[in-house]
């Protein structure tokens, strides 16, 4: 059986809600340091980054203001009072437009494969004929649950693969340009030293917006399993996940030196 009491849901939604107040105020500073202060060097992937960053701030009030899911897992349901849904929107359509900008802002990082099509049912028969009992979830507002079929498992298998295998080549890619600099006797140690932490940040922004939560994506991936975890597991997995925008901003400006100088001495500059 699967229960969430209203105590566990409303401490959720309000930790919810305080994250993405503090992650919007990060998004901000973020913004102003990609657009104003990026080092002349790292010209070239600030137009990546300032993609990433705004796909980060869609999806973060998409799902934490306009949506807000409270998930069942591991069944394939879940709760949804935000405002789409107070609008009349059904839940799994508004699921179904954000995973769509999902996917497109995941392709270039070859992730699109995380989500698959779906069978969605909203009929309250569907919810009472669920094994893990889920007659209380109507009392709580709109629903949706997906239905679990061999095809959709065979997918979603083949691309935690995909999408694990091409993050593997993609850090051995680097590690093999580390190994080469290491070896590079035509360069003094200071300036391999220098090299190296620049290709060092390099490889943090570009996967800033998948290595924060990417244990958490293929652990929470094994929901799709029945009896894999259970739903205080999988509710941890998801808590965990919604920290991603913050960890995501705390990452990006700790890592660039530039930034981080930026915000040692705003303080200063105050006094």
């Amino acid at each position: 059986m699967i229960y969430l009491s209203s105590k566990s849901q409303y401490l959720l939604q309000k930790a919810e809600h305080v994250i993405f107040a503090i992650s919007m105020i990060l998004n901000i500073i973020s913004i102003f340091c990609l657009i104003k202060e990026t080092p002349p060097h790292q010209v070239k992937v600030r137009k990546y980054l300032l993609m990433t960053q705004i796909a980060v701030i869609v999806t973060s009030v998409y799902m934490d203001i306009l949506l807000e899911p409270v998930p069942l897992l591991p069944a394939l349901a879940g709760i949804c009072t935000a405002l789409l849904c107070r609008a009349g929107i059904p839940p799994h359509t508004a699921l179904v437009c954000n995973s769509v900008s999902y996917i497109k802002r995941r392709y270039s990082n070859s992730d699109s494969g995380q989500y698959c099509k779906r069978k969605t049912y909203s009929s309250p028969n569907r919810i009472y004929q669920s094994p893990y009992n889920l007659g209380w979830a109507l009392e709580r507002g709109p629903f949706f649950i997906h239905g679990r079929t061999p095809v959709i498992m065979f997918f979603l298998t083949i691309a935690i693969v995909v999408v694990n295998g091409a993050l593997i080549l993609f850090i051995s890619i680097f590690f093999h340009m580390f190994y080469v600099l290491q070896r590079d006797k035509s360069r003094s140690r200071a300036t391999i030293s220098k090299i190296r932490r620049s290709l060092f940040t390099l490889f943090i922004q570009v996967q800033i917006d998948t290595m924060p939560t990417k244990n958490t994506h293929n652990i929470d991936s094994l929901h799709e399993y029945p009896h894999t975890l259970d739903s205080e597991a999988n509710l941890s997995i998801f808590s965990l996940m919604i920290l991603h925008p913050l960890v995501h901003n705390i990452i990006l400006l700790g890592i660039t030196p530039t930034y981080r100088a930026i915000i040692i001495s705003f303080p200063r500059k105050c006094r």
